[in-house]
């Protein structure tokens, strides 16, 4: 059976109250034209045949699909979602071509929803719920940020979003994930992909969660959070990040931002003060070791990396405790030659004369050098040997009873 839809508004009913109409398709071919569109107040179950929509179909309920195949004809038409508390799922996924949450409604998925050009969130949320939103277009276009925001985690596990980026210089740019946390605190994932992976059956798998105070449980894959060789909870930001390239025989290089809630993952015993501005981004190696990445100066609630192609999971970390730097006692320093090969020298002013312990710290917060000083009121100059370090870049820490001071350098 075949049904034509040519009018502007059809409203499909299925009982004297619109608020429970449903609509079950057990096998008809439904054609909505272009610039007409189908208004269904219930839910619309699939059970067999398809919706050739060229136009575009309002439903104020659940989206269902029971059957294999998918119910839409790809790449025509619009769906919008416009009630209020509403689910995509079934037994098997959906594949629609423009999606988008008219209202500030929360949406749930219980599959697999695929998009294969746009998904507008609006000022929706989206709970991802276990499940996947799978974004088919690889440019940055397809998920439009206009307030909206994708919940990832559910009781400790999480769904991912799957973005098809793949390479032959596709969807180069900027992309945006605006994850909110459950509190619905934005905590966006963008990035800004830099070279393309080589593979076009490439995608990236994306996700974050909230975790307890340990920052517990683990993600899939990872057995502890020691740095360096130690449990190192209270240094970390409380949420994990997975950012993860499938398929690709070289994967895309990327300069990522990863966000946090600076209002409740790093309190409690977190040993965390935004105000060092030392916050690192680490990645899990997927065997037992938690490696630097190199990355920008935190920008509270946001760490950025730098020409990244080696992906995972990830956390934020500070490498000094509020214990060891205390902000009341920072002072202004001048540190040169920076770059340097042989020795850095650290300038400052004193209003006290102090004994002090200097710390050469790497990138995952292992003191590999230092030395201990006296200093008096006034200004003074320290000289401190670095040619025996690698090159790479690091931190000079100078700890006192009087005087803190933090710098970063780079040795050739």
């Amino acid at each position: 059976m075949k049904y034509l839809i040519y009018g502007v508004l059809i409203s499909l009913i299925c009982s004297a109250n619109p608020l429970t109409a449903q609509l079950y398709n057990d096998g008809a071919e439904v054609t909505i034209q272009a610039n007409a569109f189908m208004h269904l107040q219930g839910d619309f179950t699939n059970q067999g045949g398809t919706i050739f929509n060229d136009g575009l179909i309002e439903l104020g309920g659940n989206w269902i699909n029971t059957v294999v195949t998918n119910p839409l004809n790809p790449g025509s038409g619009d769906v919008d979602l416009v009630g209020t508390d509403q689910t995509i799922g079934g037994d098997f996924n959906t594949l629609f071509n423009f999606l988008a949450l008219r209202d500030a409604q929360n949406v749930r998925l219980e599959a697999t929803a695929g998009i294969e050009n746009e998904f507008n969130l609006n000022n929706g949320t989206l709970n991802l719920n276990r499940n996947t939103l799978h974004l088919l277009s690889p440019m940055s276009t397809a998920l439009p940020n206009n307030g909206g925001g994708i919940i990832a985690e559910t009781s400790d596990v999480y769904g991912y979003v799957r973005w098809d980026i793949g390479g032959m210089g596709m969807g180069m740019g900027d992309y945006l994930i605006p994850f909110i946390s459950n509190s619905s605190t934005a905590i966006p994932t963008s990035f800004t992909l830099t070279e393309a992976g080589i593979d076009d059956d490439g995608f990236m798998l994306f996700s974050t969660y909230g975790t307890s105070e340990a920052n517990t449980p683990f993600p899939i894959s990872v057995n502890n959070i020691d740095l360096p060789g130690n449990e190192s909870g209270q240094q970390m930001v409380d949420r994990f990040w997975i950012v993860s390239a499938e398929e690709y025989v070289t994967p895309p290089t990327t300069n990522l931002s990863l966000s946090f809630d600076d209002g409740s993952e790093i309190g409690g015993a977190n040993e965390i003060d935004l105000a060092d501005g030392d916050l690192e981004i680490l990645n899990w190696d997927g065997v037992d070791t938690w490696n630097a990445i190199s990355s920008d100066p935190s920008i509270a609630p946001t760490v950025s990396s730098e020409g990244l192609n080696d992906y995972g999971t990830f956390v934020i970390w500070s490498p000094f405790t509020t214990s060891v730097i205390d902000q009341s006692k920072l002072v202004s320093t001048s540190l040169f030659p920076n770059p340097s090969t042989d020795a850095v020298n650290l300038q400052f002013s004193s209003e006290f004369n102090d004994d002090i312990e200097l710390y050469i710290v790497d990138q995952l917060g292992r003191i590999v050098g230092g030395s201990s000083a006296t200093i008096t009121q006034g200004e003074n100059k320290l000289s401190i040997s670095v040619a025996n370090l690698s090159s790479g870049s690091y931190q000079l820490v100078m700890v006192g009873e009087n005087i803190n001071a933090v710098e970063s350098f780079v040795k050739f």
